[in-house]
């Protein structure tokens, strides 16, 4: 997913008219409690609108930055972002350990000495490191269980969009997750279905080899 941090994300282009509309009805909704109010559910646990918003210092920062419709495009992206990244980490994390997915310290040190130039990964680098691992684990896990299409992102340079739909689809049936609100689910089934940039040509996906390693070949 097109994080800022975990999965960057590209742009919503396609899905623009619809899931601004439906950001906005909801956040407009009189009360403080309607931003408790929950928008989905993943795992048994809720995701209420506040989750969802951008808070206000953020949203200052923004301003500043971007103008017009530069700035409703942002938070668009912004929302349905947050939205991607609340339902689909917690299950990744779940196909993680029913799947025994872990690193080891080999891995993480191997991560760290060609991300960081640090032969021992300790610390908050050790913290990334160990979840980069995992991370690349999962998307090559789903890629060969699924295959599609794989984007090229920042924080994952092989992110399996086209196996992460599949996988959804799948979770969804489940009623692992839910999202009530059909702008809601609109926007966030288009980052998997909608037309991505930075495609990575089949025969360059390379899960034989992490990414990290490929990189400092």
């Amino acid at each position: 997913m097109r994080y800022s941090n975990r999965l960057i994300f590209t742009a919503l282009i396609s899905a623009a008219v619809l899931a601004c509309t439906g950001f906005k009805a909801a956040a407009q909704a009189k009360g403080p409690a309607a931003l408790e109010q929950p928008v989905a559910r993943v795992l048994k646990e809720n995701i209420s609108l506040k989750q969802v918003e951008i808070g206000d210092r953020e949203r200052r920062d923004a301003q500043r930055q971007y103008k017009g419709a530069e700035y409703e495009k942002w938070l668009r992206d912004y929302r349905t972002e947050k939205m991607v990244s609340l339902i689909l980490n917690p299950l990744l994390r779940e196909y993680a350990r029913e799947r025994g997915i872990t690193a080891s310290v080999k891995e993480i040190n191997s991560l760290s000495r060609a991300v960081y130039g640090k032969r021992i990964a300790r610390g908050a680098i050790r913290t990334i490191a160990e979840a980069t691992v995992i991370q690349w684990k999962v998307s090559k896990s789903l890629y060969q269980q699924y295959g599609g299409t794989v984007i090229f992102q920042q924080a994952n340079p092989l992110e399996p969009v086209g196996a992460y739909q599949k996988f959804l689809e799948e979770q969804e049936q489940k009623k692992a997750f839910e999202i009530f609100d059909p702008q809601l689910r609109a926007a966030f089934w288009c980052y998997f279905t909608c037309e991505q940039s930075m495609i990575v040509p089949p025969e360059e996906v390379n899960y034989d080899v992490p990414w990290w390693l490929q990189k400092a070949k």
